[in-house]
C-alpha cells in the first residue's frame, strides 16, 4: 500500500481523518470549496479548513486487476472512484476489492479506513452501505 505523506499544506486534512472528519478548504472571499491540496483560491484569497458533508456522487469509476505498481500488486482487484462532494470539489479515493454495485451518479458517503496506527485513508463508499 501507499500512504500519504502529509506536507506543511495538508496535514490538517490528515489529522483531521485520524479523528473521522473530512475537511476541504474554503475560500470566504468567494464562498468557494476547494480540494485539500489547494492552498490559494482561483480569486487568489488564501483559505481556511472546513469540515465538508462527506456526501457526493459518483462520476467515474475503474476497477484495477493488474498490479503494475510492485506496492500495491497484493492489493488487485481494488476500485478507483472519483466523487464529485456536494460543496463542490472531486475526489480520487480507492476501495478495496470490486465493488460490483457501483454506478455512475449514485450517492456516495466518506468513510474512514485506519490502515496503521497513525494513518486514516477518507474513502467514498456508496451511500446506502
Amino acid at each position: 500500500m501507499i500512504l500519504p505523506s502529509p506536507s506543511e499544506h495538508t496535514q490538517a486534512y490528515w489529522q483531521a481523518a485520524l479523528n473521522g472528519v473530512l475537511l476541504l478548504r474554503h475560500c470566504d472571499a468567494c464562498d468557494t470549496w476547494h480540494h485539500p491540496r489547494q492552498i490559494v483560491c482561483t480569486c487568489g484569497s488564501n483559505m481556511t479548513w472546513r469540515p465538508a458533508a462527506g456526501k457526493g456522487s459518483l462520476m467515474s469509476f475503474t476497477v484495477v486487476h493488474l498490479g503494475l505498481n510492485p506496492e500495491l500488486a497484493s492489493q488487485v482487484p481494488y476500485t478507483i472512484t472519483l466523487t464529485k462532494l456536494s460543496e463542490g470539489p472531486h475526489i480520487l479515493t480507492a476501495i478495496p476489492n470490486r465493488d460490483e454495485q457501483l454506478r455512475c451518479g449514485m450517492d456516495m458517503k466518506v468513510t474512514f479506513d485506519r490502515v496503521t496506527p497513525s494513518v486514516v485513508l477518507p474513502r467514498f463508499v456508496p451511500a446506502q452501505q
